[in-house]
């Protein structure tokens, strides 16, 4: 490696607190050890932003076109000799900045074994023809854009994060259970469908469910409305958006997660839940049943039919009645990443890989 560092730089939509978005910021301090590592986020968040100007993390406008053109001024200025494009809306970023400089490497970093919508797929084979090469979060993730891509070197960057996480203190005598959801408040994580398995446990048992984030347009009332249609006002409470320094201190609060995704990529609050010794209830997509072992360190709910739900709650009923089974499980969780490299190490040794090879 030379005397200089590698000079890289990292395009995300923004600075909300959703998984890639957050991946970034914790990982950012770790890699400028060793790299020249820059990050441009097109449109800032007025919770985030303030939080992270000290570090080596950009934030842009808040017209998008004109985000765009200020982050392709801000890559020519810099000149990275790796570019990263995270997210379709980064993707018009690589392609202008590839016009003024042909010869620029870029690797496309993909995040979910789906596309969403058109734009999302659009984007998602461009980025796939503009870069040279690819970094995925997941095996999910691989298998997905493996099927696009053709010839072109492939690297996973697994979204765990070796960060000082808290453990749950454990259930406690007369304790009431809390249930948790961290992340971006979306119709995609299916909040919905764990509002419904919180009414059939409501006249078993008494529990909390704070739901962490930031959403997305109007989802935010749907599911307020749905939690008043469920009686549920009492028990749920949205707890707004947080930073990724705050994470550990959250979750430690919890018992059990409920993340029932209709998608995920890594799902890195899933992962970071099992780092707290969290109980996930989850659904089996994306990365999740790479690591979670349904009744081990994790509930796994196959879909959020009404025979499933039902299913769920009894289980989280039998875990939490049985203090012996709960430690159990929550030590299983606690354990689920010990022999995994972590997304630093996976990223230093792709890029210098990478740096090399050109």
């Amino acid at each position: 490696m030379e005397d200089r560092k590698i000079k890289v730089a990292h395009i995300i939509p923004s600075l909300e607190i959703g998984g890639v978005e957050k991946g970034v910021m914790l990982s950012v301090d770790e890699l400028n050890k060793l790299f020249d590592y820059t990050v441009v986020a097109l449109t800032p968040s007025k919770f985030t932003t303030a939080v992270y100007l000290s570090k080596k993390i950009l934030p842009g406008k808040k017209n998008y076109l004109h985000s765009v053109l200020n982050a392709v001024n801000i890559l020519l200025a810099y000149k990275p000799d790796i570019l990263i494009c995270s997210l379709w809306k980064s993707v018009p970023v690589t392609l202008v900045y590839k016009i003024f400089r042909p010869g620029a490497v870029v690797v496309g970093f993909f995040h979910s074994a789906k596309t969403f919508h058109l734009a999302d797929r659009f984007f998602f084979h461009l980025l796939l023809r503009t870069c040279s090469f690819i970094a995925v979060d997941s095996n999910a993730t691989k298998q997905f854009v493996a099927r696009f891509a053709k010839g072109k070197q492939l690297f996973r960057i697994p979204y765990i994060f070796q960060q000082e996480m808290k453990a749950v203190t454990g259930r406690g005598k007369g304790a009431i259970i809390q249930f948790v959801f961290a992340g971006r408040i979306t119709s995609i994580k299916n909040i919905a469908a764990s509002l419904k398995l919180l009414y059939l446990l409501k006249r078993h048992i008494n529990f909390n469910f704070h739901i962490w984030g930031e959403s997305d347009g109007d989802h935010k009332n749907e599911l307020l409305e749905l939690v008043t249609e469920l009686n549920l006002d009492n028990e749920v409470t949205f707890k707004g958006p947080f930073s990724p320094a705050q994470t550990s201190d959250i979750l430690s609060q919890y018992h059990f997660m409920l993340q029932l995704s209709k998608a995920e990529g890594m799902a890195m609050s899933v992962v970071e839940a099992l780092m707290c010794g969290i109980i996930p209830v989850v659904t089996p997509v994306g990365e999740i049943p790479y690591y979670i072992r349904n009744l081990q360190n994790g509930i796994m709910v196959d879909d959020c039919s009404d025979d499933e739900l039902n299913w769920a709650a009894d289980r989280v009923l039998s875990i939490w009645r049985d203090e012996d089974l709960y430690n159990k499980i929550r030590k299983n969780c606690l354990s689920t990443f010990d022999a995994e490299e972590g997304y630093c190490v996976n990223m230093e040794h792709m890029l210098k890989k990478i740096y090399s090879d050109n």
